[in-house]
């Protein structure tokens, strides 16, 4: 009887000591601090990145612009491949605000040639993609509406159009003598005309006397 008492109290022991206390349910607000951490930390990682993409858009955009500003090499197709084939630019082209920026860029800027439109209408869907960016695209001008806008003259042309062209020699205009110098000589001739009465008239007293 004893051995089976001693029996029972040692198993009712190891029972209660193999019984863990459950385990007490974490605090939401813990959870919900920790989302938010994740959250922000990805909101500033996505905000630097951001950043660095505009500063180098308007590096690009500035290079296109005063490219456009010098006259003699604004339709020079190779300057704007330079710029747009660069391959340290390519990730920033898929970016919106490239693709913004450069849209705006086209519509504020037409003075180019057909050839150079063509150019930007083939890039367009390669080098970055209005649809990926989420953004609408681009009316391209048509080759009628290209002849129709006005032309920045290069320097030379307006040297050209400026420089009158050489006619006929004009016929020499005779002087017109003022009213004073025409007085002037006809004293003059009066005086010597009388001056010359005078010899004449001594002459002939002289040898009639």
């Amino acid at each position: 009887m004893e051995n089976s008492r001693e029996k029972d109290e040692k198993s009712e022991e190891s029972a209660t000591q193999s019984v863990e206390p459950p385990e007490q349910p974490k605090d939401d607000s813990e959870a919900w601090d920790s989302d938010w951490t994740r959250q922000f930390q990805n909101m500033a990682d996505a905000s630097e990145r951001q950043g660095a993409d505009d500063r180098e858009v308007r590096k690009i955009m500035e290079q296109c612009i005063s490219l456009y500003l010098n006259e003699k090499e604004r339709n020079k197709l190779y300057h704007w491949k330079d710029i747009l084939e660069e391959p340290a630019y390519r990730e920033y082209f898929r970016t919106k605000t490239f693709v913004e920026s450069w849209y705006h860029f086209l519509d504020t800027h037409r003075m180019f040639d057909a050839a150079i439109w063509q150019y930007f209408q083939w890039i367009d869907g390669k080098l970055f993609s209005a649809l990926e960016a989420d953004v609408m695209p681009f009316a391209y001008p048509t080759q009628e509406e290209i002849e129709r806008m006005p032309r920045q003259e290069t320097p030379e042309q307006t040297q050209e159009r400026r420089t009158p062209e050489p006619g006929p020699a004009l016929p020499k205009v005779k002087k017109e003598k003022s009213k004073a110098v025409k007085v002037l000589l006809y004293l003059a001739a009066l005086a010597g005309t009388g001056i010359g009465g005078m010899i004449l008239g001594i002459i002939a007293g002289t040898i009639l006397g």
